[in-house]
């Protein structure tokens, strides 16, 4: 039972427009292997133009740039490895991914933001109360004062005043 799958290619950048659409040519075979009733895929839509050609994130093989060509196709799942191998190992094919294609993807509406100024939005920071004049929530027991923040009193040695003197003559 075939079904539907998206194709994207990565193609390298040819000299001339009959070596690209050869290329372009070649992936449409692969995917339409067989003929006939034996054929495993069925090519439905090619699209070129909505990416093009375009810089790439990174070099690959030596290039820069590189031709993203979008192929709509139903194949055989079992045909999958197969197309997988032969895209992988033609050499204009710099980059390949096949996914199943469950129909043109729908925008959600996002709800309406207002506009913020900076992080913190329109508030400045100084226009916080001062933290130290909070008043007691009264919801925990008096801790006490802080040590951190308390004056410290020197520390006393923990250390017993007169040590015993061990007999080493025994």
């Amino acid at each position: 039972m075939k079904r539907p799958y998206e194709v994207s290619v990565v193609l390298r950048i040819l000299t001339n427009e009959d070596e690209t659409q050869g290329a372009i040519n070649q992936v449409i075979a692969y995917i339409e292997a067989g003929t006939g009733d034996t054929a495993k895929g069925k090519v439905t839509r090619v699209d070129r133009t909505s990416l093009g050609r375009r810089k790439l994130a990174y070099e690959i093989d030596k290039q820069r740039d590189g031709l993203f060509v979008i192929i709509y196709a139903d194949l055989e799942p079992s045909h999958l490895s197969e197309l997988d191998l032969n895209l992988r190992l033609y050499n204009p094919v710099l980059r390949h991914l096949i996914v199943r294609y469950e129909g043109e993807v729908k925008k959600v509406a996002r709800p309406e933001r207002p506009e913020r100024e900076g992080r913190f939005g329109d508030r400045d920071r100084g226009d916080r109360p001062d933290r130290g004049d909070r008043p007691d929530r009264g919801d925990r027991p008096d801790r006490g004062p802080r040590p951190d923040r308390a004056p410290q009193a020197p520390a006393e040695s923990t250390l017993p005043a007169e040590v015993p003197a061990a007999d080493s003559a025994e």
